[in-house]
């Protein structure tokens, strides 16, 4: 093996550094198993956690890339503008309906 390939060079972009780590904490994720045939109330409480999961590794991208626009910036750039924004997306929607459609099946379930 060459010297050459045996190294390992390090980005010197913080931007490429943080889509780097964008892709390996992405990668590490376990996905949800799909829905069985007649799924369980549970199934959708961890989608929901699968998307609240995904939602926080992507704000710590975008906390990384917020970093870097404010302290390379001349503009008043607000320090919450890129924190959680993922997670404020998907809470109380995405992840409601996932609850919503296991707090749906488990009352029909009960009333069955």
């Amino acid at each position: 093996m060459s010297t050459a390939a045996a190294t390992t060079t390090r980005p010197q972009s913080p931007f490429e550094t943080a889509r780097l780590a964008l892709i390996e904490r992405l990668s590490a994720m376990t996905a949800p198993r799909g829905f069985a045939t007649f799924p369980h109330p549970s199934d959708f409480e961890v989608v929901a956690s699968h998307i609240r999961e995904a939602a926080a590794i992507f704000d710590e991208w975008l906390g990384v890339i917020g970093a870097e626009v404010r302290d390379n910036s001349s503009a008043d750039i607000d320090n919450d503008l890129f924190l959680d924004a993922f997670s404020r997306a998907v809470d109380g929607n995405e992840t409601f309906a996932c609850e919503e459609a296991g707090n749906v099946l488990r009352d029909e379930r009960r009333a069955a």
